[in-house]
């Protein structure tokens, strides 16, 4: 029996172009500490990038979107939206830009005392016949899947996908979670950032979700943003897919617009969870 392997590029290097550099800090309005992985980016342009450790930024800009807007966010905070010609001008005064803390109230999650049963939902993965790839020059960058629970309560407990090649090293990951409009993802829905440190080259890679005490009701999207790499490497991250199971959804940069993978490919990725 032959097997096909296909590799799937869902991430394509963008065109160069006249460019001019944004650049500053994002500190706490309060604290006027740096605030690390802010998502920064042109909405729906494919441009965009996170902060660093320190909070400091820097994208470059094609002068043609001068007059689309920008948009800053971190999970905690109030979101920023303005042209990116009025954050040049800002940041040309004054380089660090301030986010105030978001006031939000959580919604009442009704539970029940019912037994529950672990199982594990998501794309399965086999690893090496089919994978995607993740290889956006650009920070911010998102691949994913959505998540069916069939309108059960449903305990978060781990969250897996298998790697088959890493070809960047250390990397670190932001796991999202979005709730559905129209069977794409919508709104990010996390009030905690859970960041995975890894340097796997191939394996799995899994992350207990048990200390953040998530319950799901409803179907949802989770996603691996990649918020730091090797400075200037090359590469990507390859993952385990396949061609049966739930949507994938990938954007190449912060802010971006979700676009459906090709060739109806499914991104693997696992949820252990009590039902």
């Amino acid at each position: 029996m032959k097997y096909i392997y296909l590799n799937i590029a869902v991430f394509l290097p963008l065109l160069c172009w006249s460019q001019t550099s944004l650049k500053g800090r994002i500190v706490d309005a309060e604290t006027q500490q740096g605030l690390q992985y802010v998502n920064i980016g042109i909405i729906d342009n494919g441009i965009g990038t996170v902060s660093n450790s320190n909070g400091n930024f820097q994208l470059e800009i094609k002068e043609a979107l001068y007059k689309e807007t920008l948009r800053i966010s971190s999970i905690g905070y109030e979101t920023l939206n303005g042209t990116v010609e009025d954050y040049l001008i800002k940041l040309k005064k004054n380089p660090t830009l301030s986010l105030k803390t978001e006031l939000s109230t959580l919604e009442e999650v009704v539970l029940s005392n019912k037994p529950k049963k672990r199982k594990r939902i998501g794309n399965k993965y086999v690893f090496g016949l089919v994978t995607m790839v993740q290889n956006s020059p650009q920070l911010g960058n998102e691949i994913g899947s959505v998540i069916k629970v069939k309108n059960k309560i449903t305990y978060l407990e781990k969250f897996s996908a298998g790697i088959s090649v890493n070809s960047y090293g250390k990397v670190k990951f932001r796991l999202k979670i979005y709730n559905l409009k129209e069977g794409r993802p919508n709104v990010s829905i996390l009030k905690d950032n859970i960041i995975i440190e890894t340097n796997v080259k191939k394996g799995r890679l899994t992350i207990d979700l048990k200390p953040y005490n998530l319950v799901m009701e409803e179907d949802f999207f989770v996603s691996l943003e990649l918020i730091d790499k090797p400075e200037n490497k090359k590469g990507g991250i390859f993952y385990s897919a396949g061609f049966i199971g739930a949507d994938c959804y990938f954007r190449q940069a912060s802010q971006d617009l979700w676009t459906k993978s090709i060739a109806n490919a499914n991104i693997s990725l696992v949820m252990t969870v009590k039902q």
